[in-house]
């Protein structure tokens, strides 16, 4: 039964990309990517422990991972279903591109640069207070100081909107060695976060934005190919990175194994720290024990946590204790006494299994919402360019946390990232491209007469 149901989440899959493709003909699609990593984590990877008796001996009951199986190709389902392309969606040809002014294009440098040097001081303050790069990254899984604010923490991730708005102002010239200078240095902290600290999530959010603005901003039309192959790149150097990490670091005699990617892939034996293991065990868990979260973790993760810990310096204990009460609901028992075994420390879950916890089978609305999440930001950075392709390159550069991580690992990210954006380009773009709007229209009035303004719009900035 449980193989009958990875078939079937192969099968969803399959379908889904193929029909995202043929309907569009959009290489940039949210599905053509996303579905993908979700095959490795949610089939392949599954497939091959199962046939090498590698996860059964974690569950004493088969029943426990065919339901867990059946959970994952609902959430599939679900996501599927809500990142499909409609027709309304579909444009005659797409905008990926936006008009800029010369004052606009001034401006956007301006505001990279502030999110440059906020995350670059940031993340060089942390490296050399321990010491400098040698000493920070002269360990497995090295890194700088814990800084003394969860803010300052994330700061660090604005190199990423950084990156991006240089690339989207440069459009159309000539990148010099001092750009691409520039460029590199402001995408450094998660560069080296990436490559020296071997973090799977700064690895492939860096490159992939970098990727997709290329592609969106420079190119008029992306082959598919071209993607696939930048995508599997990407995801090659992130395995490489994740399965050597204790060979990688300053100072390692070690040799980089390239064959540990396919034991990883392919695994023929499993550990209590194996994501799918431990999204099994979540699933299990949450139904053993009936404690799910029913929404109440995502307000600690995203009403509470934004309060500074120097006005609420015990939140997190408070919030607890009003949210789940003293005992938390549901049976007190732990993994041991379910299943025999304890998850590693920071294991991560997948999102279908995370929403699982938190929404038990609703999380077939929850995975349909986060998958209509994406489709929305496909279709506005289509149909309308502007702030939505940056808003869209980000959620792409964070998609790998979809089938690796929580739902909070994209959305927290993804609000660090965009309000700051979103309030700043309004502040200081939006301004000058109305005005360039307003000069088109009066140098080409018939443009924008009644029986084509529309279509006019449409694909206007």
């Amino acid at each position: 039964m449980f193989e009958l149901l990875l078939l079937l989440t192969a099968v969803v899959l399959a379908i889904t990309w193929l029909g995202s493709y043929l309907r569009t003909r959009d290489a940039l699609h949210p599905a053509i990517y996303i579905l993908p990593m979700m095959g490795v984590q949610y089939v392949m990877r599954p497939w091959f422990l199962y046939q090498n008796n590698a996860i059964q001996p974690f569950f004493p009951r088969d029943s426990y991972l065919e339901t867990a199986a059946f959970v994952h190709l609902l959430g599939v389902v679900a996501f599927s279903l809500g990142c499909f392309p409609r027709r309304r969606d579909l444009v005659s040809r797409p905008l990926w591109q936006t008009v800029l002014t010369l004052q606009a294009r001034q401006n956007l440098v301006r505001l990279a640069v502030i999110f440059g040097l906020i995350s670059t001081l940031v993340y060089y303050y942390s490296v050399f207070a321990v010491g400098g790069i040698s000493v920070a990254y002269g360990r497995p899984k090295g890194g700088g100081l814990p800084l003394p604010s969860g803010y300052l923490g994330e700061a660090i991730g604005l190199c990423v909107p950084a990156v991006i708005l240089l690339l989207f102002a440069w459009r159309g010239s000539a990148l010099r060695f001092t750009h691409w200078l520039l460029i590199f240095f402001f995408a450094s902290p998660y560069l080296l976060t990436g490559f020296l600290g071997t973090r799977r999530g700064p690895t492939f959010l860096i490159l992939a934005a970098m990727a997709f603005t290329w592609f969106l901003v420079y190119r008029q039309r992306v082959r598919l190919i071209r993607v696939l192959a930048t995508v599997g790149f990407i995801g090659l150097l992130v395995l490489i990175l994740f399965t050597n990490r204790p060979r990688v670091y300053l100072g390692s005699q070690e040799k980089i194994e390239t064959d540990l990617v396919l034991d990883f892939l392919m695994p023929q034996q499993a550990s209590p720290g194996d994501d799918y293991v431990c999204a099994c065990g979540a699933i299990t868990m949450a139904q053993q024990t009936g404690k799910y979260g029913w929404g109440r973790n995502m307000i600690i993760t995203f009403l509470i946590r934004p309060i500074p810990k120097q006005l609420w310096p015990t939140k997190y204990q408070d919030a607890q204790r009003m949210l789940f009460g003293s005992h938390g609901g549901g049976a007190s028992l732990t993994y041991r006494e379910v299943l025999g075994w304890e998850p590693h420390a920071g294991s991560a879950i997948g999102g279908v299994a995370d929403l699982f916890r938190e929404f038990s089978w609703f999380v077939i609305v929850a995975m349909y919402l986060y998958g209509a999440f994406y489709r929305a930001l496909w279709t506005r950075a289509r149909a309308s360019g502007g702030i939505w392709i940056v808003l869209y390159i980000y959620a792409a550069g964070l998609s790998i946390y979809i089938p690796t991580q929580s739902m909070s690992a994209v959305f927290h990210r993804f609000l660090f990232m965009s309000v700051p954006t979103v309030l700043l380009w309004h502040w200081l773009i939006m301004p000058w491209i109305l005005r360039r709007k307003q000069q088109a229209k009066r140098a080409v009035p018939w443009i924008f007469s009644s029986q084509i303004a529309p279509a006019a719009r449409a694909y206007w900035p």
